[in-house]
Formats: C-alpha cells, structure tokens, sequence
C-alpha cells in the first residue's frame, strides 16, 4: 500500500513447466489456468486501473494464499502476519504530500508513517516529516491531528523530523498519534504567527 494505491504480487518459481496453476486468496479463486513459464510464475493485482476483487481488496486484509495445480492440489501456500488488535499487517506504509497553504509556493514536503515487525511480538511505529522551501533560521511547528508534536528551526529552509514508537530515531513518537496508521492530516505551522505553511492529508486506510 502506498498512498491510495494498492497492489498485491504473488511469485512462485522451480514448478512444473507442463502443469497449469490457479491462484486462491483466502478461499477465493482470482487467476487461473496460467501455465509456468520457464518454470515461475507471477501475478500482479493492482487497483490502479480498477477496483481489486474483492478477495484483494483491501490487501491488507489478506490472510491466505493458495497456488494450486489443475488436479486442485496444493502446491504451495503462506500465511500472512497480521496484528489480531488491529486487523492491520505488521508492516504498513502510507504517504501525505505536504503543499503549501500560502505564499511560499516553493515550499513543500512529505510526511510518511510506517509500521515495521521488528520481531515476534514488538512492532515499531514511525513517522517520518520532511519540509523544504521554508524561511531559514525561523522556527516552525510540526501539528499532527492536532496534536503539536514538534517545534523546529529550519535549517538552509529544511526540517526534518523521524518519530519512532520505541524512541530508537532519537525522538519518541506522542502515544496520542497510536497507532499511526490512524493519522488522518500533518500541518507545519509558522511559530511566531501560528499561520499553517504546508499541509497534507493521509489516505484513508482501505479497510
């Protein structure tokens, strides 16, 4: 997932060059009769051109895989990693551009906000802000969902700012933005005046 985009990509390789394989999500078929060329295999589902089936849509969602022969045998099959509390996969990206609100038109910017499996049990939640084109030396406000989560002096017009739920970028996440998949809109804010310089919405989470 990135953005509103959604894709889901399946490779299988070492088949059986003179056999025919179907695809099953979760139950449901969504490719078949594909043979295996060189021996692999690849599919590709993505909602840019389209709204994904409905067993793909949203990915995120997305539990079991199937790759089966024509005799419907089970080739192969994987599970994916999801957190059970949040119906949400360990990892997990989305992406806001920040544009400008007022008269700084060549100010702009990101803001991205991920979700990592570090391991077993632990799970680490990033946000992750960047800004160019501001005032240098002029210190701007970093407003999450309302939430000020930073004031920072532009450097050359850059601020950057990387917040982590474990603290491990050197600046602790506010437990008010978990989870962050949640986050819904980032402005940067002028210090002194309080005026709004970029701002950019999060996509909804397709769930």
């Amino acid at each position: 997932v990135v953005g509103a985009k959604q894709e889901f990509i399946f490779e299988a390789y070492r088949l059986n060059v003179r056999a025919t394989y179907k695809l099953i999500v979760d139950g449901k078929l969504v490719a078949s009769n594909a043979s295996a060329s060189l021996g692999s295999l690849r599919f590709a589902f993505s909602n840019a051109q389209g709204p994904l089936a409905e067993p793909l849509n949203p990915v995120t969602r997305i539990h079991r895989v199937e790759l089966r022969d024509s005799l419907d045998r089970l080739t192969l099959q994987g599970d994916f990693d999801l957190d059970g509390a949040t119906a949400f996969p360990r990892a997990f990206e989305k992406e806001a551009r920040l544009a400008s609100t007022g008269d700084f038109k060549q100010a702009g910017g990101r803001a991205t906000v991920r979700v990592e499996s570090i391991r077993e049990d632990l799970r680490r939640e990033s946000l992750i802000v960047s800004a160019e084109g501001l005032i240098s030396d002029v210190s701007y406000r970093i407003v999450v969902d309302q939430v000020t989560v930073e004031i920072s002096t532009a450097r050359f017009g850059f601020v950057r700012a990387h917040f982590t739920s474990d603290g491990s970028s050197g600046q602790l996440l506010p437990p008010p933005l978990r989870p962050v998949v949640k986050i819904k809109r980032l402005e940067v804010q002028d210090a002194r005046t309080g005026q709004t310089v970029l701002a950019g919405n999060f996509p909804l989470n397709p769930m």
